[in-house]
Formats: C-alpha cells, sequence, structure tokens
C-alpha cells in the first residue's frame, strides 16, 4: 500500500496506470490513433442519394466514387467499397482522377460484397424492343451507333465475308485502293460496309467509300498507310506477299445466327439472335468504349468485380 501511495503521489495523471491495468486485464483493445477502414456498400436496388450504409446502399460506381470525393475519414484509414451481387449498367465512362486517389498509404478498394465476381459492371444497355423482319432478322433503333454486341454473354460478330479467315487481295492499286478476285466477291451491299487487312504485318480497319464491281476496286476511305517509300513496301519480300483482308458490316453477309449489321445511316441495328425468341435473351449494347479511365489517380484498387461490355 504504501508503495502504491507514494506512486500515485508522485505521479499526478492516472492514465498511465490506468493503461496498465487495462491492458493486464486483457480490456484495452484499441487505442485511439488507430486507422479504422471505412466502408461504404453498393447494391443494384439502392440509390445515390443514400447514405452507403448496409441498410441504404449506394446504387452506382459513379455515385460511390463522388462519396468516397467527400468522406471526412478519407485518408486516415483504408476505405472499402463493396459492391452486392447483380448488374450494375454504366451508361458513360467512369473516369478517376487525382482527387480519387487514396491518401496516406491507405488504399481505396472497389470490390465484391458478396461471392467474388457477383457484381458486374457492364458498359452497355439491354435491347428490349425489336421489329421482326422475317427470316430470322430482327432490328432495334439505337441512339448510337454499336460496333459490337452480346447476347447472353456470349459476343456477336459483325457480319463478314468470310465468316472465318480472310481473302487475298488480287492487287494492290495504291493505298487506298484494293483489288479482289473474282471468285471471291459478288456484288454486295457497301453501305457502311469496312475493310479489315493486314498489309504485311501491319493492321488496319477502314471504311469502304466505294466499289466498283466491274473492276473488282475497293477504294477507301483514308489510306491504310503512307508514302513508305525506300523502305520494306519496296524490297523483294513485300512485293511477292499478299495482302489478306475481310470486308465486315454490309447486310449483305447477315447469312448466320450471332452476326449483328449497323446501319449509320438510321443507327438501326440489325441482328440474327443464336437463340430465340429473342425477348427472352439478354441481349446488350455498348453505351461506352471504355469502362473506367484512370488519369491521375494512385492508390485506387479493383478486386473480384466482374467487367463487361465496351465498344
Amino acid at each position: 500500500m504504501r508503495t502504491r501511495s507514494s506512486t500515485r503521489s508522485a505521479n499526478t495523471n492516472p492514465l498511465p496506470s490506468l493503461f496498465l491495468r487495462l491492458i493486464s486485464s486483457g480490456l484495452l483493445l484499441t487505442f485511439s490513433g488507430t486507422a479504422v477502414a471505412d466502408v461504404l456498400y453498393v447494391a443494384p436496388d439502392g440509390d445515390d442519394g443514400n447514405p452507403g450504409t448496409k441498410d441504404r446502399p449506394l446504387r452506382t460506381l459513379v455515385g460511390a466514387r463522388d462519396r468516397v470525393r467527400v468522406m471526412d475519414a478519407k485518408g486516415t484509414g483504408d476505405v472499402s467499397v463493396l459492391f452486392k451481387a447483380g448488374d450494375y449498367f454504366v451508361t458513360d465512362t467512369v473516369r478517376f482522377g487525382e482527387q480519387d486517389s487514396g491518401a496516406d498509404g491507405h488504399p481505396i478498394v472497389y470490390k465484391n460484397w458478396d461471392e467474388k465476381g457477383s457484381a458486374n459492371l457492364i458498359g452497355g444497355r439491354a435491347l428490349t424492343e425489336w421489329k421482326d423482319e422475317g427470316g430470322g432478322l430482327y432490328s432495334t433503333r439505337l441512339d448510337r451507333d454499336a460496333y459490337a454486341l452480346y447476347e447472353n454473354d456470349r459476343p456477336a460478330v459483325m457480319a463478314r465475308e468470310p465468316n472465318e479467315g480472310y481473302r487475298q487481295c488480287e492487287s494492290v492499286v495504291d493505298f487506298s485502293h484494293l483489288q479482289f478476285r473474282r471468285a471471291d466477291y459478288g456484288r454486295f451491299d457497301c453501305r457502311g460496309a469496312a475493310v479489315r487487312l493486314w498489309a504485311h504485318w501491319i493492321p488496319a480497319k477502314i471504311k469502304i467509300q466505294s466499289v466498283d464491281f466491274d473492276s473488282r476496286i475497293v477504294s477507301l476511305d483514308q489510306p491504310y498507310a503512307g508514302d513508305l517509300k525506300g523502305t520494306v513496301w519496296n524490297d523483294e519480300w513485300a512485293a511477292r506477299t499478299p495482302t489478306r483482308f475481310y470486308i465486315y458490316n454490309s447486310r449483305s453477309f447477315l447469312d448466320q445466327p450471332g452476326e449483328f449489321y449497323m446501319d449509320a445511316g438510321s443507327h438501326r441495328l440489325y441482328y440474327r439472335p443464336r437463340r430465340t425468341p429473342i425477348g427472352e435473351q439478354a441481349i446488350i449494347a455498348p453505351t461506352v468504349s471504355w469502362l473506367i479511365d484512370v488519369d491521375g489517380a494512385s492508390d485506387i484498387q479493383f478486386e473480384g468485380l466482374t467487367f463487361k461490355v465496351s465498344d
């Protein structure tokens, strides 16, 4: 008792001895300076006006990003943004800049709330209003041209000829004109069509301006190469190597299930589905070219999320 009394009289601050008693009894579990992770919740049936709690989750990746920007605790601990299982349709590219970075070594982690891979961020929208064009062909009008399409998570193919592989040019007139072989193509609708070609090892995708079917000359919207005099284009190997190519996005080539054609003039999409009835299939057209753009941000992590669909 005397020792305890003298200690107390020598130390006017009772907190150290209080800490010692709490530690010895196992009651002191955390110190006030310890960083505690903050958590936001996101769900397909949530609302971006909610506080982001488990009972009142947010709804979108954009909503979560914006909420993290104004969190008071940002920088004092890790921040986790948890996405519940389901589909999250993204209509515009979600951009992360410097203001979206983690701070002081504490990352911001966007990840699944439920089973890994069960939260799907989809850069597209479901197509539901189809017109029956007959013969297994359907069409719908879009508010933007689509150069990719997905049916039940399986990519569709922009109508092309040949359906697999490629043709070889009979001759390369110049870098803006190709001549195809007579046996390879008859007359076809070239409105909106394009050429995918490999001139030696140089790939290109270029729209077709016009086709002279008598001379079999394809005129391109722009050259697929420049003036390469004195380079490989003039050597003996290049002269012996045919240019490989195929033509795509012609309505004339819509001959197989899983193929589509985009009429850029009318913004109308024509599709031959793999399965019918078409209204029971999950058919998605892209709404973005890029789902996420990270520019200047650091200490951001994405874990366990599934990213689907883009142009």
